[in-house]
């Protein structure tokens, strides 16, 4: 009987094959899960032509009687249904704006212009006008977020009453520290992988993450849904090169004329000593409004759990001295 040299790796070339097209048709049920949401999702088109889907959630019991809008702003790589505890339990007393930027959730990147962090800054703007036009405002926001976040209120303060910014990325940080454009050189080279890798059908090996179990359980599979569609991975390897770029440029801080408030995780390691100066720089806007040190929680678990108590904690904390100050003047 005659054997085929080439029998086991036809055999083995058959059963990854198999497995990759098992893994696209996968990939496309998991986009469609994602393109579905939680069905409570509302949509803004912004002037950049980007479409933004959002929850806005009244509260019906406001703690203050300005019932002030937080607006959250993730950051970058992360969806707002990682935030689900925070808006969660920041709703029982104030009203809630949760957006995902565009190519993230439902979010559709629609612009045809260049790809920059000013036009995420504008769709922010452009967002809180449509959906808040009359109300008050504040921005909460973390790592990009919160650049995002202090560039949109130098930008349009009228629409901005405060800042929460929560270890916040910095303009010229890449600039300032070989370490910090070494972290993101990283970062990126990873984010450049994880789409196509993804759409190849190599979804059912990317392993669930260790924050996974630290969501809600009402949002835990759209959130693992969400980090294993490639559209996820794409967004953020595109909002990556726009920061890596911009970032790398000599720049300052933007000269924010309403109060900001600056949460941190426990500054334990290189990365967040490296902010050191940066936070300092922060410390001296005008209406700088303090400083909260999360204690114990590293900076990737920010929005899960303990992190998500103190960022709840340290936020209303803010908005009863923001607008309690204003009514006594």
């Amino acid at each position: 009987m005659d054997t085929r040299d080439d029998a086991l790796p036809r055999l083995i070339a058959g059963v990854f094959g198999t497995a990759l097209l098992a893994g696209a048709v996968a990939q496309r049920r998991t986009a469609r899960r994602v393109a579905w949401g939680t069905g409570s999702e509302r949509f803004v088109r912004t002037g950049s032509g980007n479409t933004i889907a959002y929850r806005f959630r009244r509260t019906p019991r406001p703690a203050l009687a300005t019932d002030p809008v937080v607006v959250l702003l993730p950051d970058l790589g992360d969806t707002v249904e990682r935030w689900s505890a925070v808006e969660a339990a920041l709703g029982d007393d104030f009203s809630v704006l949760a957006a995902n930027r565009a190519g993230y959730g439902r979010s559709r990147l629609g612009s045809t212009v260049a790809f920059t962090l000013d036009l995420l800054v504008k769709d922010t703007v452009d967002l809180v006008r449509v959906t808040c036009g009359g109300c008050r405002v504040v921005l909460v926001g973390h790592g990009l977020g919160g650049l995002l976040a202090l560039r949109a209120a130098a930008d349009a303060p009228q629409l901005v009453d405060g800042v929460v910014v929560i270890d916040p990325r910095y303009p010229g940080e890449l600039h300032r520290s070989k370490l910090l454009r070494s972290l993101s050189e990283q970062t990126g080279f990873g984010f450049t992988l994880m789409p196509q890798s993804l759409r190849s059908g190599l979804s059912p090996l990317l392993l669930a993450p260790p924050w996974i179990e630290q969501v809600p359980r009402r949002v835990r599979s759209l959130c693992l849904d969400q980090y294993r569609a490639a559209s996820t991975w794409t967004a953020a390897e595109r909002e990556w090169r726009a920061a890596h770029r911009e970032l790398a440029e000599p720049a300052t801080i933007p000269k924010v004329p309403v109060p900001v408030s600056l949460l941190m995780s426990s500054p334990r390691n290189a990365e967040s000593l490296a902010y050191q100066e940066m936070h300092a720089e922060l410390m001296v806007l005008p209406d700088f409004a303090g400083t909260t040190v999360l204690d114990d929680i590293r900076r990737e678990a920010v929005p899960y759990q303990e992190g998500a108590k103190k960022i709840v904690h340290g936020t209303r904390r803010f908005l009863y001295d923001l607008y309690e100050a204003e009514a006594d003047r």
